[in-house]
Protein backbone atom coordinates (compact mmCIF):
# COMPACT_ATOMS: atom_id res chain seq x y z
CA UNK A 1 0.00 0.00 0.00
CA UNK A 2 1.10 3.73 -0.32
CA UNK A 3 2.56 5.57 2.15
CA UNK A 4 3.42 2.63 4.57
CA UNK A 5 6.88 1.94 3.83
CA UNK A 6 7.59 5.41 4.63
CA UNK A 7 6.83 5.19 8.42
CA UNK A 8 9.84 3.83 10.71
CA UNK A 9 10.34 0.48 10.91
CA UNK A 10 7.21 -0.78 8.34
CA UNK A 11 9.29 -0.99 5.61
CA UNK A 12 11.53 -3.45 7.90
CA UNK A 13 8.71 -5.37 9.02
CA UNK A 14 7.63 -5.54 5.30
CA UNK A 15 11.14 -6.55 4.46
CA UNK A 16 11.44 -9.29 7.26
CA UNK A 17 8.10 -10.75 6.65
CA UNK A 18 7.13 -10.22 2.78
CA UNK A 19 3.36 -11.60 1.49
CA UNK A 20 3.38 -12.94 5.35
CA UNK A 21 2.50 -9.44 6.98
CA UNK A 22 -0.16 -7.75 5.83
CA UNK A 23 -0.35 -3.98 6.21
CA UNK A 24 -3.14 -1.28 5.85
CA UNK A 25 -4.23 1.60 6.89
CA UNK A 26 -7.88 2.71 8.17
CA UNK A 27 -8.64 6.20 9.43
CA UNK A 28 -4.70 7.19 9.71
CA UNK A 29 -3.72 4.23 11.47
CA UNK A 30 -1.26 1.11 9.93
CA UNK A 31 -1.92 -2.42 10.91
CA UNK A 32 0.10 -5.02 10.56
CA UNK A 33 -1.10 -8.31 10.52
CA UNK A 34 0.93 -11.30 10.77
CA UNK A 35 -0.18 -15.60 11.59
CA UNK A 36 0.60 -16.27 16.00
CA UNK A 37 3.62 -17.87 14.79
CA UNK A 38 5.45 -14.50 13.95
CA UNK A 39 3.91 -12.46 16.81
CA UNK A 40 6.66 -12.37 19.02
CA UNK A 41 9.07 -11.56 15.72
CA UNK A 42 6.87 -8.68 15.17
CA UNK A 43 6.75 -7.11 18.26
CA UNK A 44 10.63 -7.16 18.25
CA UNK A 45 10.86 -6.11 14.43
CA UNK A 46 8.72 -3.01 15.55
CA UNK A 47 10.81 -2.33 18.83
CA UNK A 48 14.18 -2.47 16.68
CA UNK A 49 12.81 -0.10 13.89
CA UNK A 50 12.31 2.32 16.98
CA UNK A 51 9.07 1.74 18.12
CA UNK A 52 10.31 1.35 22.15
CA UNK A 53 6.70 2.78 23.91
CA UNK A 54 4.39 -0.37 24.16
CA UNK A 55 1.28 1.58 24.99
CA UNK A 56 -1.08 -0.90 25.31
CA UNK A 57 -2.34 -5.12 24.39
CA UNK A 58 -6.19 -6.20 23.86
CA UNK A 59 -8.17 -9.00 22.97
CA UNK A 60 -10.95 -9.40 20.75
CA UNK A 61 -13.39 -11.98 20.40
CA UNK A 62 -13.86 -12.77 17.13
CA UNK A 63 -16.73 -15.08 16.74
CA UNK A 64 -17.10 -17.66 15.62
CA UNK A 65 -13.47 -18.60 15.24
CA UNK A 66 -11.45 -17.03 17.36
CA UNK A 67 -9.53 -13.98 18.90
CA UNK A 68 -7.56 -10.97 17.73
CA UNK A 69 -4.51 -9.86 20.00
CA UNK A 70 -3.94 -6.09 19.32
CA UNK A 71 -0.70 -4.42 20.23
CA UNK A 72 -0.91 -0.17 20.14
CA UNK A 73 3.19 0.46 19.83
CA UNK A 74 4.86 4.34 19.38
CA UNK A 75 7.65 5.75 17.88
CA UNK A 76 8.83 8.46 20.24
CA UNK A 77 11.39 9.88 17.79
CA UNK A 78 9.41 10.01 14.69
CA UNK A 79 5.73 10.28 16.65
CA UNK A 80 4.66 7.29 14.55
CA UNK A 81 1.96 4.68 15.91
CA UNK A 82 1.42 0.95 14.83
CA UNK A 83 -1.24 -1.39 15.69
CA UNK A 84 0.05 -5.00 15.56
CA UNK A 85 -2.05 -7.99 15.23
CA UNK A 86 -2.74 -11.31 15.15
CA UNK A 87 -5.28 -14.13 15.85
CA UNK A 88 -5.34 -17.09 17.56
CA UNK A 89 -8.07 -20.15 18.03
CA UNK A 90 -11.20 -20.31 19.96
CA UNK A 91 -9.84 -23.65 21.05
CA UNK A 92 -6.24 -22.90 22.10
CA UNK A 93 -5.92 -19.35 22.24
CA UNK A 94 -2.50 -18.40 23.64
CA UNK A 95 0.28 -16.36 22.83
CA UNK A 96 3.85 -16.26 23.90
CA UNK A 97 4.41 -13.53 26.14
CA UNK A 98 5.36 -10.37 24.96
CA UNK A 99 7.03 -9.49 28.43
CA UNK A 100 10.36 -10.40 27.00
CA UNK A 101 9.90 -7.64 24.21
CA UNK A 102 8.72 -5.03 26.19
CA UNK A 103 8.78 -5.52 29.83
CA UNK A 104 5.55 -4.78 31.37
Amino acid sequence: MSGDAGLPGVAAIQERYGARAQVSESFGEITVDVQAGDWIGLLESARSGGYEFFDWLTGVDDPPDGFSVVAHVFDPRSRGHLLLRTRVPREDPRLPSAVGVFRG
